[in-house]
């Protein structure tokens, strides 16, 4: 055995052994973790996605007694395993050597020891009783089977991603984005070999993926909830966001008298509290920024509790899922209402949204961070672009390619609809600093290549 060939395995047993002494110190040092968000998933909650408390509720039947150990227990092997997969992939793939090896393991360890620090909810991920825990982990799965999809071009890595991105959208339906990106992926793999066969049942596959998400979650209220319905909550949450930008004028266009009174009703609540743009400052950033500070209050106190007290007096519906039904027919009524009104502001906050969440993928949201954050991205694309002129390189090409769909695609994806909290944004990071340090790697060598020819 080569003498590098031996640092290489050294280094593979120096990473797993560096994950594992890492996540169960945390464990140890932690315990379990629980946050505002996990009682939702440990009482099965019709707003949460289905995978995780089905996940919860599971481990529970088996072991009663100390479930929420075993969860972690469980959480803490699977990031460790798919975390030290995703590091050989990386190394392995692409020759790095043993420095580099442990430069990719940092870059996955970071968002782990950053999140309890940088996010307001303080959170160790590995040991928290949320599905981030596990959303995570998968993630970097569902990474690694995209870029063989798109380098080895099997059929095989098309439905294992496809399995993968379906498993992430019924944990996190924000990852839900990844179903399309997915699908373009599949579009890449199959459109340039005219292979007609594969792009249909690729579409099919897309199609299907939603339909079956429908049924599953829809199935899991039946089970756990006693109704046959979705998670009822995505017309309230993006109504929060097309408040907050709309004027009190507009509510001249809200002609049923019913849903006037409603709007009337929550805009005085929004306005009195001073949670409107108007309180904002006076350019897009200020607006989108206060936005952010204010969303959860605009979309529990002013839209579902009025909602809420409104349905009930009016109707005398007490059944949650039976006003919340309700609550979410007027918040689509108003939605379609109201947004032509404030579109432009909308859209205008969407793309700060968005681009505050693409610098939460890689680094911290401050004015210093932004030429920086630019800097790295553009750096990427440049890499990228050079990478794929020489067919030696390409799949380092691919890497970066993966990396930056995903992380604007999960950005923007899910600033349509919410803000993008740093738990949300945080499956980016590994992937794009791990691809960004193997593009210059791998340019170093053609480089090095070039000087020799």
């Amino acid at each position: 055995m080569s003498e590098k060939r031996g640092s290489i395995r050294i280094a593979h047993i120096v990473t797993l052994l560096v994950l594992a002494a890492y996540f169960v110190i945390i464990y140890l040092l932690n315990g379990v973790g629980i946050y505002n968000d996990s009682d939702q998933y440990i009482r099965m909650h019709m707003r949460r996605e289905p995978a995780y408390p089905v996940f919860l509720y599971l481990i529970r039947s088996l072991v009663p007694s100390f479930w929420m150990q075993c969860t972690v227990w469980i959480q803490t092997v699977l990031v460790i395993a798919s975390s030290y997969y995703f590091i050989r992939y990386v190394s392995d793939r692409f020759k790095l050597n043993a420095w580099c090896e442990y430069l990719i393991c940092a870059f996955v360890l970071l968002p782990y020891a950053i999140t309890p620090f940088a996010s307001a909810m303080k959170v160790h991920l590995s040991c928290a009783i949320m599905s981030e825990a596990v959303a995570m982990p998968v993630f970097l799965l569902f990474f690694v089977s995209m870029h063989r999809a798109v380098t080895e071009r099997k059929s095989r890595d098309i439905v294992i991603s496809l399995l993968l991105a379906f498993l992430l959208s019924i944990i996190r339906s924000n990852l839900t984005v990844l179903l399309i990106a997915w699908l373009l992926t599949a579009i890449i793999v199959y459109l340039p070999r005219k292979k007609l066969i594969g792009l249909i049942l690729a579409v099919a596959g897309f199609v299907s993926a939603f339909v079956i998400r429908d049924v599953i979650t829809k199935a899991y209220n039946l089970a756990f909830n006693g109704a046959y319905v979705g998670n009822e909550y995505t017309n309230q949450t993006t109504l929060a966001n097309i408040l907050y930008v709309t004027d009190r004028e507009a509510g001249d266009a809200v002609e049923d008298e019913n849903l006037n009174f409603i709007f009337q009703y929550m805009y005085n609540v929004m306005e009195l509290s001073g949670w409107s743009y108007h309180e904002a400052g006076d350019n897009a950033v200020s607006r989108a920024l206060y936005l952010e500070e204010v969303h959860d209050r605009i979309k529990f106190e002013t839209i579902e509790y009025s909602l809420r007290d409104i349905i009930e007096i009016s109707t005398g519906i007490h059944d949650y899922i039976e006003y919340n039904a309700i609550a979410e027919e007027y918040a689509g009524s108003l939605i379609k209402i109201l947004f032509p009104s404030c579109a432009g502001r909308w859209f205008a906050d969407f793309i700060i949204l968005g681009s505050l969440g693409v610098m939460r993928n890689i680094a911290f949201v401050h004015p210093v961070m932004i030429p920086v954050v630019i800097v790295l991205i553009v750096a990427s694309v440049f890499i990228m672009i050079r990478l794929f002129g020489d067919e030696e390189v390409k799949n380092a090409a691919w890497l970066i390619f993966l990396s930056l769909l995903l992380v604007f695609g999960n950005a923007f994806g899910t600033a349509v609809i919410i803000m993008c909290l740093s738990r949300y944004m945080i499956y980016g990071f590994a992937i794009f600093y791990s691809s960004l340090a193997v593009g210059i790697v791998e340019s170093y060598r053609k480089h090095k290549r070039n000087v020799v020819k």
